[in-house]
């Protein structure tokens, strides 16, 4: 996904909303390390069904003073959703 910021920068895109792990493997989405090592993207929002980044703008610079969590906090919440959806999974393999 090496073209990921030309893709975002074409489309205009300053706020991301996206689950971590996909459905099925339960695999790392892969822009998801990407945007925790690019310093443009800030997390504002973290729960076990998605997260929210927004690129550092001027139209989001409040909204990331306000909501801005812990970049490091999105393994926590990528355990979670991996939990979550693996025990789904296994709901509907069972029944």
């Amino acid at each position: 996904m090496p073209e990921w910021r030309t893709y975002l920068e074409h489309y205009n895109v300053s706020i991301i909303v996206t689950y971590s792990v996909e459905h099925f493997s339960g695999r790392l989405i892969p822009l998801i390390p990407a945007l925790l090592n690019d310093p443009q993207w800030n997390l504002i929002y973290a729960d076990e069904i998605s997260l929210v980044f927004a690129k550092e703008t001027t139209e989001n610079s409040n909204i990331i003073r306000k909501f801005q969590v812990s970049k490091e906090w999105v393994w926590h919440e990528v355990l979670s959703e991996a939990q979550l959806k693996s025990r789904g999974f296994s709901a509907r393999m069972s029944g």
